[in-house]
């Protein structure tokens, strides 16, 4: 990222990204697994885990690896599906975050929580995003009082957290 006092990195598996995240962040791109990778002493002070928990087979690694390359004050960000959605609840097998090609895993905060717990890490404040997707259109009454209802019951699209050491 140009123009500014952060150093930003990049970790990417999918080499048909890599050209362009060179682009970016230079000779701050770490291809590959980050479960595989060695950071030596090198620590983050936020680490983004934005849709990539629900695409691997061993999260906890990840979140493990992502634990020791945190800074003591440092954060992580994490956006996972929310398996509890009231779009789940209004369109079941059709909701879209039910593909087991690319979703391999589903979580409810009970299940992240524990998972985080394994990891070494603590949730500090869940957020709820994107309370509704087009595809429940259909099946309720879009307004502010649906949007406030899915918001209080923890029953967005998503869920983003705020995790730290």
């Amino acid at each position: 990222v140009k123009n500014t006092s952060y150093d930003v990195f990049a970790n990417e598996i999918n080499e048909d990204m890599h050209m362009g995240l060179r682009e970016i962040v230079g000779d701050n791109l770490v291809a590959g697994p980050i479960e595989n990778q060695e950071f030596g002493d090198k620590q983050f002070d936020i680490i983004t885990l934005w849709g990539v928990l629900e695409h691997l087979i061993d999260p906890i690694t990840v979140l493990t690896q992502v634990k020791n390359i945190v800074k003591e004050s440092g954060y992580v960000m994490a956006l996972i599906p929310n398996i509890n959605s009231r779009a789940y609840k209004l369109l079941g097998a059709r909701t879209p975050t039910l593909n087991p090609k690319v979703h391999i895993q589903m979580f409810t905060e009970a299940s992240f929580k524990l998972m985080c717990d394994k990891a070494g890490l603590r949730i500090v404040k869940l957020f709820g995003e994107l309370p509704v997707i087009d595809l429940m259109y259909d099946y309720c009454r879009y307004g502010n009082q649906l949007i406030s209802e899915i918001m209080s019951s923890n029953e967005s699209y998503y869920h983003a957290y705020l995790i730290e050491k």
